[in-house]
């Protein structure tokens, strides 16, 4: 199935998009504004419990209570940002993340904004607001040809700018410095995940559906560099999440029953919400979370990682107590098959 797309930067999504960031970047200035590192930064030890072997690899995890560093050299797990954050992704030596910086409706309550930081050790060493006031709760990010891509949860639209053009200014940009591709697609859509296939040439996003409202399966998305052509691959899952091609297959987790799938094939199948994934040569780490119809008491549920090995049987499983929602987990030592 072929699927339009409007790659231009003024668009119906993208207008909606500027004028409500206008009025709640008006309306709510003091906590749209991104803050000082001096406020976000945490040296906290995590405490968890552990059934199997601890993981060999350190990596990176996102979390409804900040941001969180696992080491392979001691086992311990470190709180390095406080806040709610979500995207992970790589850029030479800098990571740049997607925070969601007040309380509201996703879609249009809230506010997002994207900053870059730089570790030594298990220590945040740089820290630098990159854009500020977007509309929303931003998800999965991404980055290709030296652009960062946001899949904009909310909207029918993936927002993207040229990196240079961010850490170039001295000061954070706002959305109005982003461009804006139209996915002709069904709202809504509620996307949240990117990635990219360097050897195929496509990017693969989420058409998660919100589908306990809709009553739609999720579906997989899948274009070409320029998003000239959209392909939908439809799937049977239910509010789906964190979408990577792989040895000729496409593997996400079908959030909602719990299950992690690979190709046409369930390979694991939890006892949590299943979100955040990340693959090494060895073992895929997927994260798992407490569904709980309390919104207001999802930052404090329990949680989890599980580390299977590459055939999805369950190795080692950490559970974090009142950590809240597990989004975004990335490899920090070794070469990460899911970003």
């Amino acid at each position: 199935m072929i699927t339009s797309i409007e790659n231009r930067t003024f668009n119906k999504e993208y207008t909606q998009s500027l004028i409500i960031s206008a009025l709640l970047v008006t309306r709510r200035f003091y906590c749209a504004l991104p803050l000082p590192l001096k406020s976000l930064v945490s040296d906290e030890c995590i405490d968890f419990e552990i059934s199997g072997n601890l993981p060999t690899s350190s990596f990176l995890f996102t979390a409804a209570k900040g941001v969180f560093l696992y080491s392979a050299d001691d086992g311990k797990v470190g709180k390095i940002l406080n806040g709610k954050y979500y995207g992970l992704a790589k850029y030479g030596d800098r990571w740049i993340i997607a925070r969601s910086n007040n309380k509201g409706r996703r879609t249009a309550g809230r506010l997002s904004d994207i900053f870059a930081i730089a570790l030594k050790g298990n220590q945040v060493i740089y820290y630098k607001p990159l854009l500020w006031g977007i509309p929303g709760e931003v998800h999965q990010i991404g980055i290709l040809n030296d652009c960062l891509y946001i899949p904009h949860t909310g909207y029918n639209q993936i927002l993207y700018v040229p990196l240079k053009v961010l850490f170039g200014a001295k000061f954070p940009k706002s959305i109005f410095a982003c461009r804006s591709i139209k996915l002709k697609i069904p709202r809504p859509a509620h996307l949240n995940s990117f990635f990219y296939d360097k050897e195929k040439h496509l990017i693969y996003l989420i058409a998660h559906n919100k589908t306990v409202y809709t009553g739609r399966c999720s579906d997989v998305l899948v274009c070409d560099e320029d998003f000239s052509k959209l392909d939908v691959v439809s799937t049977t899952g239910n509010s789906v999440h964190n979408v990577c091609s792989l040895d000729e297959n496409i593997i996400y987790c079908d959030s909602i029953n719990k299950k992690l799938i690979m190709g046409e094939k369930c390979i694991f199948e939890a006892d949590k919400f299943l979100r955040g994934l990340s693959i090494t040569d060895e073992y895929i780490l997927v994260g798992g979370t407490d569904i709980c119809p309390d919104r207001n008491k999802r930052i404090s549920s329990e949680s989890g990682i599980y580390v299977l090995n590459r055939q999805g049987e369950l190795l080692t499983k950490m559970t974090f107590a009142e950590l809240g929602g597990v989004y975004e987990i990335r490899q920090l030592s070794e070469f990460d098959y899911a970003m």
